[in-house]
């Protein structure tokens, strides 16, 4: 993993599921048996950053959902390696081809040095990323979605995101054990 993790160095939006990462000593902690992808992120990152940057409005929910099994050590990345705050400006240059090319041949490129495979269970968080995702990637058979933390708009929200992550994580564990 150590010569997988100097590839991804220079791709901004890598991270994997462990907090504190940290690259030099989580080597045998992280792994792409499962692949999380978000839409893009919501500020400027560096490799490791992603998922992880402190005092952001989600990333402590991430961290608390994403350090439980089966997730613990998955490798995390966007979508779209572009960052902005406003999800309809991205969804809107997602539609333009080269835009849309562009972010594809980067995912491309953090899979093959991971080794992703067809097989490997995609979890989506958010359903555009979970639609652009699909449409883009279609060989993938094991696409799981979740709604964005942003959507769930009611009275206890960070719980039920974190009860419909663990019924994501259980599905996706059925998945992987056939």
């Amino acid at each position: 993993m150590k010569e997988k993790l100097k590839k991804l160095k220079h791709f901004t939006t890598v991270s994997f599921a462990v907090w504190p990462f940290d690259p030099k000593k989580d080597t045998k902690k992280i792994h792409s048996r499962i692949v999380i992808i978000g839409l893009n992120p919501s500020a400027k990152v560096k490799f490791g950053e992603n998922f992880h940057k402190e005092g952001h409005q989600f990333d402590k929910l991430y961290k608390k959902g994403f350090s439980k099994l089966p997730f613990v050590g998955s490798f995390m990345t966007d979508l779209i390696f572009h960052h902005e705050p406003n999800s309809k400006v991205i969804i809107k240059k997602w539609k333009k081809g080269e835009f849309r090319r562009k972010n594809i041949r980067n995912l491309e490129r953090q899979f093959k040095i991971l080794g992703v495979k067809e097989s490997t269970p995609i979890l989506c968080i958010g359903r555009s990323t979970e639609k652009f995702f699909s449409c883009s990637f279609p060989k993938f058979r094991y696409i799981f979605g979740i709604n964005h933390p942003n959507s769930y708009r009611m009275n206890n929200n960070r719980n039920i995101f974190l009860r419909d992550l663990k019924k994501a994580g259980e599905k996706i564990t059925r998945q992987i054990s056939k």
